[in-house]
């Protein structure tokens, strides 16, 4: 496979809008694990609250620091890179739509978040070759340790909110630590 040097601007913008979509779904994440604690009401949503501040912050930093590679290290991307990641992310999306029916069939709706979190790891490894982003190697393996840790409790017995907790804050503080990682250090 032949690569490409990606110019600068490319590479910037790059890695801004990864701390971006990073963050967001860290969000995503977080909502879908303050909506498994039985804590008061109140207490979610202060939690909900701070995963919302969190997410800004690093969209913030993103911009500030322009996803600037402060390793100054040369971005190689991949031929047609463009359209391997976007094969990549329909056959997440496709993967996360038929587990989710599947899990839900099967009568286990409390493994549909590990499943998923599970597949986005999976799908991270990848990435992390066709956007130059070693981070995302990490991030990957994580989310997947994440999900494996979500298939534990769930056979020890915890409750669906529980593992939907677990697996939701656990995956969005992952998201968090790699959207930073990518924001200020590209």
């Amino acid at each position: 496979m032949t690569t490409e040097l990606a110019s600068r601007q490319l590479s910037q913008d790059l890695r801004r809008r990864g701390a971006l979509i990073l963050s967001v779904f860290a969000l995503v994440w977080a909502a879908a694990g303050t909506s498994g604690l039985t804590a008061p009401g109140r207490v979610v949503a202060g939690l909900t609250v701070a995963a919302a501040l969190v997410s800004v912050t690093v969209a913030a930093l993103a911009f500030r620091f322009g996803g600037v590679d402060t390793a100054g290290r040369a971005r190689r991307l991949p031929t047609m890179w463009l359209r391997d990641v976007g094969r990549i992310n329909i056959t997440q999306f496709i993967a996360i739509v038929a587990a989710a029916v599947i899990v839900s069939r099967l009568g286990a709706p409390a493994l549909v978040p590990v499943v998923i979190c599970l597949i986005v790891g999976l799908h991270f490894l990848p990435l992390g070759r066709y956007f130059g982003q070693p981070q995302y190697f990490w991030t990957g393996g994580l989310l997947i340790a994440v999900a494996v840790a979500g298939f534990v409790v769930f056979g020890l017995g915890w409750t669906v909110e529980s593992v939907r907790a677990l697996v939701g804050l656990g995956a969005a503080v992952v998201l968090w630590g790699s959207a930073f990682d990518v924001a200020v250090r590209g």
